[in-house]
């Protein structure tokens, strides 16, 4: 019997340093954690979920920079489906350079 191949998830993540600002830029502010240390708890537990679910989960630290180009390039508002098109697209870049190699 063949073993299911993991499913390969990227998950948007932020520096501390980061945190307002993303805050700032964000349509959806009033939906993201106020801090970054509570962002980081809430974060935590859904990797814990996700890897109990079989998932293979891929940090993608954003640059807030790229983030905001990507958002303009991609007509999108900057928002929760926003940050995770983000991760996911950085995540689909990474495998096709290393299914390259």
């Amino acid at each position: 019997m063949k073993k299911k191949p993991d499913v390969l998830v990227g998950i948007a993540a932020y520096k501390k340093e980061d945190w307002q600002r993303l805050r700032e830029i964000s349509a959806d502010k009033n939906q993201l954690e106020d801090t970054w240390k509570s962002w980081k708890h809430e974060y935590i537990e859904t990797k814990k979920n996700m890897k109990k679910r079989g998932m293979t989960i891929v940090e993608v630290f954003v640059d807030i920079d790229e983030l905001i180009n990507y958002c303009k390039k991609h007509g999108l508002e900057i928002n929760a489906n926003a940050r995770a098109r983000f991760a996911a697209d950085r995540v689909r870049l990474m495998q096709k350079k290393a299914s390259k190699k």
